[in-house]
């Protein structure tokens, strides 16, 4: 949001709304000057060197309309003004925040009472010490440390803030969960490291004792063999995570964190030993998600963290909580610094403004719009008509889209569509040429969809559906509906799945245990039952029914379980169905 009220994605100064815009922050910073930063200005409240110092945050909150249809007016710009304490905390290494009670807990200078075990301002080295000065040039930088951010791509800088965002959660975080506060910075640089692209993997970077122990042992096999194996065993996708993490950072450790950087610690990181160091960081974090693995219990102590880089155990090298927020903090100046600065950029920013949902429209809105369906959606159009019939399934007449245009625009691209995009599209066309009046029928629309024998003759899901919906004279075995129905369940969290209202999949299970029943399969039945009762969970109406019918051995009697007042009759007149004429078109063959 930030970024957006800077003016850098709008396309010319026309139609720019603006208002002036103030927040309230509150800091362990002190200085006693404006410090102006182009998009916002920091005022201090008050100069009287007090342990929390006062600040208004003032800036111009922009908007530029989509076009004259676009209603909003400005943007709610609190995550600009979220964003602005991040970046300021991270640049002056102090603690902003608009809850001022919120910063003097933080910064506290010593434990509060014998339960408060760690406390900030003794783990981390500046971020929470108390009333920490300003100097004049800071400022001056801090504008410019600003500009830099704000030209940033637009993907690099949501990371950014992403990452800054995780790493004040972890330091705020540290007072109570040690722990925590520690795998949430790896986790933070973890997601950085993604930014860059996966490493060629090594038998050289497979942990070093596992390595060494296997090498005594394929020495005694095939040369050919052995690298075969040494091969399969560097596909570990746990190893190439590690290895892209330690290479983003000594990719991003200049050599000032060795020199000018390290001045005043106790026990600064050589360079010699960093790679070793980042790899010991990445397991601590593996065994912490993986098992709740604690930290080595020296690094809990203040004298073994405070203004050292790490802890050295049994000639291992760890980092100290303020070893890791120092790596921090370098690694992600130098990944700012490696950006590239742009003047402006087209990206989709509207859809990522506080207060902007993305959601999908209901059915009734485009399921019925002729000109954009296509065989590729049909799927989707078929979900979007599922759905709201489903949702007018319990009513005595129940609402239909109109999809008359559509079944034209089916006729129209069948013969061209793939087979698996024609199942969809014609149970569609069965479907609601069923349910409708004959006189809005399409013309022979039995015997148009009865053309295409081996869509209509397969089991699958779509044809399962119609089914429920207005019944069938096609024998398809239990056997067939399980296999289908199963694979449905396997594939329909796939974007251009068919994917059903739950009630739906619940009455087919019931469907599948009817027929189970008819083959005196009573264990198999009841299980299907169960398999129902559990998924409408949530519905006791469905529930309790499909359980009496499990005790009293009854058939599920679908209408009743889909709260249907009567089956849809297919049309005012009867007609054979387009299973009918396909079994008569194959009898004639004979």
């Amino acid at each position: 949001m930030l970024q957006v009220i800077s003016g850098r994605f709008f396309l010319n100064a026309e139609r720019i709304n603006e208002q002036e815009c103030d927040a309230i922050l509150y800091s362990n910073y002190w200085w006693v000057t404006p410090i102006k930063a182009g998009v916002a200005e920091l005022r201090p409240a008050d100069n009287a060197g007090a342990s929390v110092s006062s600040y208004v945050m003032r800036y111009t909150n922009r908007y530029q309309p989509a076009s004259e249809n676009d209603i909003r007016v400005l943007p709610n710009a609190v995550e600009a003004v979220e964003q602005f304490r991040l970046l300021a905390s991270f640049y002056f290494k102090a603690f902003f925040h608009n809850d001022r009670d919120y910063v003097e807990r933080l910064c506290r200078p010593g434990a509060m009472d014998g339960f408060d075990k760690i406390v900030p301002s003794q783990f981390v080295s500046g971020f929470f010490d108390g009333s920490r000065r300003g100097e004049a040039a800071q400022s001056v930088e801090f504008a410019r440390f600003l500009d830099k951010v704000l030209a940033m791509p637009r993907k690099g800088f949501r990371l950014l803030l992403s990452c800054l965002s995780a790493f004040f959660d972890a330091l705020e975080v540290l007072g109570n969960n040690f722990d925590l506060a520690y795998s949430m910075l790896v986790y933070m640089l973890e997601a950085l490291s993604k930014s860059a692209p996966k490493p060629s993997l090594a038998w050289a970077d497979f942990d070093q004792d596992i390595r060494e122990s296997l090498d005594r042992h394929l020495v005694t096999v095939d040369s050919v063999v052995a690298e075969s194996i040494r091969s399969e065993l560097i596909k570990n996708p746990h190893l190439k995570l590690k290895k892209r993490f330690t290479e983003f950072i000594l990719a991003h450790v200049r050599d000032d964190y060795f020199t000018s950087e390290a001045k005043g610690i106790k026990w600064a990181l050589p360079k010699s030993s960093m790679r070793r160091a980042i790899g010991n960081l990445y397991d601590a974090r593996s065994g912490y998600v993986h098992e709740l693995k604690r930290v080595h219990d020296q690094l809990r102590h203040s004298w073994a963290g405070a203004n050292s880089d790490v802890f050295v155990w049994e000639n291992e090298t760890s980092f100290t909580f303020d070893g890791l927020v120092r790596l921090s903090r370098h690694v992600l100046n130098s990944f700012i610094s490696k950006q590239p600065v742009l003047e402006g950029e087209e990206c989709g920013w509207r859809s990522e403004i506080p207060g902007t949902v993305q959601l999908e429209m209901s059915p009734e809105y485009w399921a019925w719009i002729p000109d954009s369906f296509q065989p590729a959606n049909a799927r989707k159009r078929f979900n979007g008509f599922v759905q709201h019939l489903m949702t007018h399934i319990q009513e005595e007449n129940p609402a239909l889209l109109d999809l008359r245009k559509v079944m034209l625009r089916i006729e129209q691209l069948v013969p061209n569509a793939k087979s698996s995009e024609r199942v969809p599209m014609l149970a569609l066309y069965v479907i609601f040429n069923s349910m409708i009046r004959v006189e809005d029928q399409r013309p022979d629309w039995v015997g148009f969809a009865a053309r295409w024998k081996s869509e209509v003759e397969k089991c699958s899901i779509e044809w399962m559906v119609k089914d429920i919906f207005i019944g069938s004279k096609v024998n398809w075995s239990t056997t067939e509906w399980i296999a289908s129905f199963d694979e449905y369940q396997r594939s329909m969290h796939k974007p251009t799945a068919t994917k059903l209202p739950l009630l739906l999949e619940v009455a087919i299970v019931a469907e599948i245990s009817n027929r189970l029943l008819e083959s005196d399969d009573g264990e198999a039945r009841d299980k299907w039952l169960e398999r129902g009762t559990l998924d409408a969970a949530g519905n006791s109406r469905v529930q309790d029914y499909l359980i009496e019918c499990r005790r009293s051995r009854n058939r599920v009697d679908i209408n009743q379980l889909l709260g249907r007042p009567s089956p849809a009759l297919s049309s005012e007149k009867p007609q054979p169905t387009v299973d009918e004429v396909v079994e008569a078109d194959e009898a004639e063959d004979k």
